[in-house]
């Protein structure tokens, strides 16, 4: 059924250090739409979809397939996909001293709870082999769950912090990701220009030096795009086509499409379909 866990691992045994409790996936999942605080620690790793995630700390965050979400015991915390989206997730909920531990030394931290790590199928290999364990006695099997998920966790914080250290446009990956995102949403490019920690007038001057354009002009040029590759691949209606990617009505699409391709809408439908 869709939005209901399929689930990969459940136990309640218990280690001196730790406990890996479910790991499971959710297919079409409707996400945390309302804050909750969750009692345990999770790891969500998004498959399919885009969407948010929102802390009691953070503003809402774009999220797309790639990224991992890191949530703590008492943090109240929102996520899921927009309203015309999918979202498929892995999760694994853990808890024990020595996640405590990482968090009271920084290592875990709630001000850092969303991680781009780009490739899915790598990634969730990884995170599904640590509940993949043969061995039979149930705190050992423990033990060697959560080192796994130390090691895969301590790989994810080394490998971000090695990419934030070595690249200087890591501000510029950040805002094109979330201007490529939740396009039937409106995102104001000042909230873009806060979450890469510039001010407006800055952002705006690196970005368009660096991209030939404004924020607001890729946003559109992606919309555009997006709509395009909507044309070729569906049947949808340029009614549909609009709303899904952020535009009033299919006067406005139309209108914007021929101004940048040179053609309508359905002249360009009927020009790929032969």
């Amino acid at each position: 059924m869709p939005g209901e866990p399929t689930i990969l691992f459940r136990s309640y045994d218990q280690s001196p250090i730790g406990q890996i409790g479910d790991a499971a996936y959710v297919y079409n999942s409707t996400g945390v739409p309302v804050p909750r605080v969750l009692g345990s620690y999770a790891l969500i790793f998004l498959i399919e979809g885009q969407g948010i995630y929102a802390d009691v700390n953070h503003k809402a965050t774009a999220v797309s397939p790639g990224d991992m979400l890191m949530l703590f015991p008492d943090i109240a915390h929102r996520y899921g996909p927009s309203r015309r989206g999918k979202w498929s997730e892995f999760y694994i909920l853990f808890h024990g001293p020595v996640f405590d531990l990482w968090r009271s030394t920084g290592i875990l931290t709630p001000q850092r709870p969303v991680f781009r790590l780009g490739q899915v199928e790598p990634w969730l290999q990884r995170m599904t082999n640590v509940v993949d364990v043969p061995i039979t006695g149930a705190s050992e099997r423990q033990i060697v769950m959560v080192s796994r998920l130390q090691s895969v966790i301590a790989d994810i914080i080394t490998s971000q912090t090695i990419s934030l250290e070595s690249g200087s446009q890591v501000w510029l990956t950040e805002a094109c990701h979330w201007l490529e995102s939740e396009l039937a949403e409106e995102i104001s490019c000042h909230w873009v220009a806060d979450m890469v920690g510039l001010s407006y007038d800055r952002f705006r001057k690196k970005f368009a030096a660096e991209m030939k354009m404004t924020p607001y002009q890729y946003r559109s040029m992606q919309r555009l795009k997006a709509a395009q590759k909507m044309m070729q691949e569906t049947e949808m209606s340029l009614k549909e086509i609009a709303a899904s990617v952020g535009f009033y009505d299919e006067f406005a699409l139309s209108n914007r499409f021929k101004q940048v391709m040179g053609m309508s809408p359905r002249a360009f439908r009927a020009r790929e379909q032969g």
